[in-house]
């Protein structure tokens, strides 16, 4: 199962690890996104998450800071637990303006 997570672009750059065992380094583009809305009381509801993306995705996210981006995920369910991660299959949709963004009509 695939399901999106909507944020403003806050935050890219480039990051990387080390992997302990063989020493491989790999680099990541690292994207902090923010999601605002509110609930139907009323009330702030924010997210902010740390995304991690290919690292050739780098010069495209930095240049779409403060737009809005839809990030794919990929859902899997299985017998040890329910696990969310980025996926690597889908594009990641950039937008000017704030794809929920109430429009008043009159």
């Amino acid at each position: 199962m695939n399901l999106n997570f909507i944020g403003q672009i806050d935050e890219a750059k480039a990051g990387s690890r080390t992997d302990k065992t063989t020493g491989v380094v790999t680099s990541f583009t690292q994207v902090t996104a923010t999601f605002e809305s509110t609930d139907k009381d009323g009330y702030l509801v924010k997210s902010t998450e740390n995304i991690q993306l290919d690292i050739n995705e780098l010069g495209v996210m930095q240049n779409a800071k403060g737009k809005y981006a839809s990030f794919p995920y990929t859902v899997i369910n299985s017998k040890n637990g329910t696990y969310v991660f980025p996926s690597n299959e889908l594009k990641v949709n950039v937008f000017d303006k704030n794809p929920f963004e109430q429009r008043k009509t009159s």
